[in-house]
């Protein structure tokens, strides 16, 4: 069973306010010798580690996971592609991995899959759970984006073409097996199509990110974990510079760096203070 780890900075390292509106921009990849159309962005907490998800819509392979590492943490000039994992379907949407690394989730139109692996972080060895790919009905509909928070224990997913967001409570860390739904909450009063989202590990803050106008927009959880609670911070920043359509955010731990994809391929980075 994947297991949640405590994850904290290096020492000396500073924390950031998590201050969306104070993002400035760093820098970027071109993720396009692997990835034609990237509808999802991770890093291992230790940002050594990236995963871009490529929805390929066509030919063979439909889709794929693409592993990059960094010699040096956050820092995509450090960046080198090491493998992928491919799935013959397409519409892949989101890809990330448990705390430890034994477990890698992806989205397609059509159900949230959980694969093991194992070696950790690495997505060539992951294979389905029980043998086969897992799809569970408590999770229906299209979604383009997810994110855990609470050590595991608590899932976002975003609904396509939708400003609203689905809650699950897990029972068990990192195992959606036995997720258990809370509703929707809808952000329509700041985007009509969420994009991307993404929760600190606390559950205290919460970001999403407009598809079609690819802001982001900064929330508290009054209730950490609770969607339903999140308040908005009047705080965003748009992305509109660098791509017209956004499909994945993702914030540091430390809450000092911001990275997107969009409708091109590459991979953005901005600096939070």
């Amino acid at each position: 069973m994947p297991t949640a780890q405590m994850v904290l900075p290096c020492a000396g390292n500073r924390i950031g306010t998590w201050d969306i509106s104070t993002a400035v921009y760093h820098s970027s990849l071109s993720v396009s010798a692997q990835v034609t159309n990237p509808q999802g962005i991770y890093f291992t907490p230790d940002g050594k580690v990236m995963l871009v998800t490529d929805n390929y819509n066509s030919g063979s392979p439909y889709s794929r996971i693409c592993k990059y590492t960094m010699t040096k943490p956050w820092d995509l000039s450090t960046a080198s592609y090491v493998n992928s994992y491919t799935y013959s379907s397409n519409g892949f949407n989101g890809g990330m991995f448990s705390d430890d690394g034994t477990a890698l989730f992806f989205r397609n139109s059509t159900a949230l899959y959980q694969r093991a692996c194992s070696t950790p972080f690495d997505v060539s060895t992951a294979t389905g759970l029980g043998g086969s790919d897992y799809e569970p009905t408590t999770y229906p509909g299209t979604y383009n984006g997810m994110s855990f928070c609470i050590d595991g224990t608590v899932l976002f997913a975003t609904q396509a073409t939708s400003a609203s967001i689905r809650q699950y409570n897990l029972k068990s860390n990192f195992y959606v097996g036995n997720g258990a739904s809370q509703g929707n909450t809808s952000f329509s009063s700041q985007t009509s199509s969420v994009g991307g989202m993404w929760a600190r590990n606390d559950g205290k803050k919460f970001y999403l990110a407009g598809m079609t106008t690819p802001t982001v927009y900064q929330y508290t959880l009054a209730t950490p974990g609770a969607l339903s609670s999140a308040n908005y911070d009047s705080k965003s920043f748009s992305m509109s510079a660098k791509f017209s359509y956004c499909y994945g955010i993702y914030i540091s731990p430390d809450g000092l760096n911001l990275f997107a994809v969009g409708n091109n391929a590459n991979v953005w980075r901005w600096t939070l203070t």
